[in-house]
């Protein structure tokens, strides 16, 4: 393949045999090569050569040039997804239903007194993906999940244990400050609600619709792709077979992986 330099010095070389060739045709470089620049055939056979190595110089420097970018924007996608996992309690408000006959969902001689569902250890795992990236904040889409494998309800001598689901996709609005990064979040999905065979009674399971906003901030940390996350969430949810209080709040910590 000819360099920049060579072809560029075969160039001077043609156009001053040409000339020369006019004028001193004892010049012992434009001699052997006479009637071929008289006709002009070298010179396009030059050219040509000339196109082509042009053409696959710049597709090379093309094909680099896509690899490059197409390798920075995936890094640049990559540093745009975070995974969280934290622990924390749930807490859900007291609730007083109404006395009297059918203002219960289940078969309960407690019926209008206060229902009560003491705090437990809850679990979430969220996944978000940014979608915007302003530099001094980002909107993220992202895929929260509380869960409580173990919850009781007290009403009286009423008792029910049961588990609960939250799944509410939804967005999160995120500032960019160094080290700390508050954020916002709202969304909405389903709980699921499933009793145990343990209690009084055994009402079943429901899945009501649910809707959750929060809030919280990320801590950077000296490892680049593992932080530090405090948030709370509010849920607010249909009511299911048994009477629980339809307000609920995750408060929890946990770490976060940026992938």
């Amino acid at each position: 393949m000819l360099s920049e330099r060579v072809r560029q010095a075969l160039f001077t070389e043609i156009v001053n045999c040409s000339q020369t060739f006019h004028r001193n045709v004892h010049d012992k470089r434009c001699q052997i090569g006479s009637a071929w620049l008289t006709s002009g055939l070298f010179i396009r056979i030059i050219f040509i050569a000339v196109k082509i190595l042009d053409v696959r110089i710049a597709l090379k420097r093309t094909l680099v040039t896509l690899f490059c970018s197409l390798l920075l924007s995936g890094c640049g996608f990559a540093q745009a997804a975070d995974f969280a996992v934290l622990a924390g309690g749930i807490f859900t408000t007291d609730k007083t239903p109404s006395a009297g006959v059918g203002t219960c969902t289940t078969s309960n001689p407690f019926c209008g007194q206060t229902i009560h569902t003491p705090a437990r250890i809850s679990y979430e795992g969220a996944l978000a993906v940014r979608m915007l990236n302003a530099h001094i904040a980002s909107l993220h889409f992202e895929l929260p999940v509380v869960g409580t494998p173990t919850r009781t309800i007290e009403q009286g001598g009423f008792r029910q244990d049961y588990s609960t689901v939250f799944f509410t996709p939804g967005v999160r609005l995120k500032a960019s400050l160094p080290f700390f990064s508050p954020f916002a979040a709202v969304g909405g999905g389903f709980a699921r609600f499933s009793a145990s065979s343990s209690g009084t009674s055994n009402p079943g399971s429901s899945t009501v619709a649910a809707f959750q906003v929060g809030g919280g901030f990320d801590l950077s940390t000296h490892i680049p792709l593992l932080g530090f996350r405090a948030e709370a969430r509010v849920f607010h949810t249909g009511t299911p077979n048994f009477n629980v209080g339809q307000n609920q709040v995750f408060a929890g910590a946990g770490l976060v992986l940026r992938f």
